[in-house]
């Protein structure tokens, strides 16, 4: 298959841009790529137990043959429980206890969860030391690997300590998607969506191949991935800090994040985004700021993916707006929403931060 480089660029320094790297069967190259990206430096990979005991022992086994330094594997537990302060600690101190240095390269192998933590350790080790990602979820390789955001999870709320710092390159192999489980797979689903209300395009890729892409085509895989990955580059190019058009990219996360937390993230990161959407659509359409029929549009291809469209009973919603105040958008009172300013035509015509409150809220999912 075709192999997609695009490349997005490094805010904190001139060159070398960062490069995505897309390609069916790329894994398999991986660690000869990698070894020559390193450059004699030491290797460390970080990776989540679900994970260790097959791809992160064919990358360690095909690094330790070509390096003359035998790399380093690090295993924290699955799931986004483990993306806080602790975990980031023991990550650290095992850096430190090993020895290594401002020039060892950390490989983050795993999902969103692996790639935030890995960058936020990367960003801090020695006050910041090289990463790639390596993205196995279809989440990660749409969404969460591109762009630079690291960080980790408060009480308080998602991500709310973290860094921007962009990764030496990402590579991406849809073939790895073949072995997630469904839920999680669905769950990326729920970003590919998202980006298909910025851009018609990507929209109606998604609405022609969701049937080959729920079969995990990977030509259909690399396609819709290349295309949202291409949009995001795009959009922190022009606005790596999050300040102005990259809070686009957070339209269904306001409700999304709230709910997802509340669940004990019981409530995968993409379903909660595609309820999320769906409840941030609706105020959206109330406010003008959207047509019901493109609503209408977006909500069918939610249900066609397979994600949930309301909010489960068993969410307390009064801790999922407590943790929706504290939203990093918002400024002042009010809870902020953040929408393209024309359905599908992000670049036409930007983005907006709709006002809305506890009781918008309450009253659109209707409890």
């Amino acid at each position: 298959m075709t192999e997609s480089i695009i490349y997005g660029r490094n805010f904190h320094e001139a060159p070398p841009p960062s490069e995505v790297v897309i390609k069916a069967g790329l894994f398999k190259e991986l660690p000869e790529r990698l070894v020559a990206l390193a450059e004699g430096r030491s290797i460390v990979i970080v990776t989540e137990k679900n994970l260790a005991g097959r791809y992160g022992v064919l990358l360690y086994e095909g690094l330790a043959s070509r390096l003359s330094k035998i790399p380093k594997v690090i295993v924290v537990p699955s799931g986004e429980g483990s993306k806080n302060v602790r975990t980031w600690e023991q990550v650290s101190n095992q850096l430190a206890k090993q020895g290594h240095q401002r020039k060892t390269l950390l490989v983050a192998l795993g999902g969103g969860m692996v790639g935030d933590l890995t960058g936020f350790v990367a960003s801090t080790y020695k006050r910041g030391i090289s990463f790639v990602q390596v993205p196995t979820t279809l989440l990660a390789q749409v969404d969460s690997s591109i762009g630079g955001k690291t960080g980790i999870d408060s009480e308080h709320g998602k991500n709310l300590f973290g860094r921007f710092e962009l990764p030496e390159a990402t590579f991406i192999d849809p073939e790895l998607l073949a072995t997630l489980p469904q839920k999680d797979f669905v769950s990326g689903l729920g970003e590919v969506v998202k980006y298909g209300a910025l851009d018609n395009e990507i929209l109606k890729s998604a609405e022609a191949h969701m049937d080959n892409l729920l079969l995990r085509n990977a030509e259909s895989l690399a396609d819709i991935i290349g295309r949202c990955v291409t949009l995001k580059a795009k959009v922190v190019d022009m606005d790596p800090k999050d300040r102005a058009i990259r809070q686009s990219l957070n339209f269904g996360h306001t409700i999304g994040h709230g709910l997802e937390e509340a669940s004990d993230f019981a409530l995968a990161h993409g379903e909660a985004v595609a309820i999320g959407m769906r409840y941030e659509g609706e105020i959206a359409v109330k406010r003008g700021a959207f047509k019901q029929e493109d609503m209408d549009r977006l909500n069918a291809l939610i249900a066609r993916a397979g994600l949930p469209t309301s909010v489960p009973k068993d969410i307390d919603l009064e801790k999922a707006l407590s943790l929706m105040k504290n939203d990093k958008k918002n400024v002042g009172a009010g809870i902020k929403i953040a929408i393209p300013s024309k359905f599908g035509a992000l670049f036409e015509k930007g983005h907006t931060l709709l006002d809305s409150s506890e009781q918008d809220i309450r009253e659109t999912i209707g409890r």
